[in-house]
Formats: C-alpha cells, sequence, structure tokens
C-alpha cells in the first residue's frame, strides 16, 4: 500500500513539474508578427531585416526606461518607426522592443484595405472589422484601427511578452 502511494505521490509530481516548465517555455516562444519581424527577436535582428529591405535611411530610433537611481527592476524600451512596405502596401512601421525583445508592430497606411486583402489572399485570418483583436497564431494577436481620416493602423503584439510587461507594472509601478 505505502508503495502505491509513494508511486501515486512520485507521478504527481512529475506532472506538476512537467506542467510548470512547458508554461515556463510557451512564455519564451518566439512567434511571427509581420513580414519577417518576430517577437523577442533583438533590435540589432530587427534593424538586419530592415536594412535587408533597403528602408534604413529614415528610420528613427528613441528609447526610455528606468534611471540608473531608480531602484525598482531595471526595464527599457526601444522604439524603431520608419517607411516601410509589408505585403506589397507601403507605410509606416513602428517596433517596440521591450528589453531587447521585439514585442510589438504597427503598421500605419492609407491603404488598408489594400492591406487586408493582401492577407486575405494568403490565406491569413483577418479581423471583421476595426478594433476586432483575433489570434492569428499561438500567442499572436492582431487588430486594426482606422482614424478619421481614413489611416489604418494594423497592431500586431506577441500577448506574453506584454503580459510580462504589464506584470512589471502591477509589481513596480
Amino acid at each position: 500500500m505505502k508503495r502505491s502511494v509513494k508511486l501515486r505521490l512520485t507521478l504527481f509530481i512529475i506532472v506538476i513539474v512537467i506542467s510548470l516548465a512547458s508554461v515556463g517555455c510557451r512564455s519564451k516562444e518566439k512567434v511571427q508578427l509581420c513580414d519577417g519581424f518576430v517577437s523577442r527577436e533583438s533590435v540589432g535582428d530587427s534593424r538586419r531585416t530592415i536594412e535587408s529591405a533597403g528602408k534604413d535611411r529614415q528610420w528613427q530610433e528613441e528609447s526610455k526606461g528606468t534611471s540608473k537611481d531608480d531602484k525598482r527592476p531595471p526595464y527599457k524600451f526601444v522604439i524603431l518607426s520608419g517607411p516601410f512596405t509589408l505585403k506589397g502596401t507601403d507605410g509606416k512601421l513602428k517596433l517596440t522592443f521591450y528589453n531587447n525583445q521585439l514585442m510589438s508592430t504597427e503598421f500605419t497606411t492609407r491603404k488598408g484595405q489594400e492591406y487586408l486583402a493582401a492577407l486575405s489572399r494568403e490565406k491569413r485570418e483577418v479581423p471583421n472589422g476595426p478594433r476586432q483583436e483575433i489570434e492569428i497564431a499561438p500567442n499572436t494577436r492582431l487588430l486594426y484601427e482606422v482614424d478619421p481620416g481614413g489611416v489604418f493602423r494594423f497592431i500586431c503584439y506577441d500577448r506574453d511578452l506584454l503580459e510580462e510587461w504589464e506584470q512589471w507594472i502591477a509589481e513596480n509601478a
């Protein structure tokens, strides 16, 4: 009888450890955001993608984060933005990095219907309308908005990395 209890307890512990390990691994998964940009890639990797597309000349960079004398855990945001062409549609791309990991992409264009049609031609799922958020891959969300002037803004983000930032805010803000 004791042996049976020990065996069940051992199996229970193994299941718990495997479950925790898989959750931990899931939060570090890289996911496709848009046209060659992958979540959690470094600023340097994204710069190389931009350079290979021949679009690096007019790009800007800004950064913000904790100061050296801040007692909270450090964080750093880097935002790269500039002209880019996605799926044959010209616009402006903004890449947001949290602690040197690409967290989100934001593509703005006046040709939003053209971009939606390009996504549909690739048989990719697209939102049915503005502000409808959809899951396009595990841990990857996509939504778009349209401003009164007709400019579309497509936002794609890594849910787990965003939750990591939100957790930092909850614990340190």
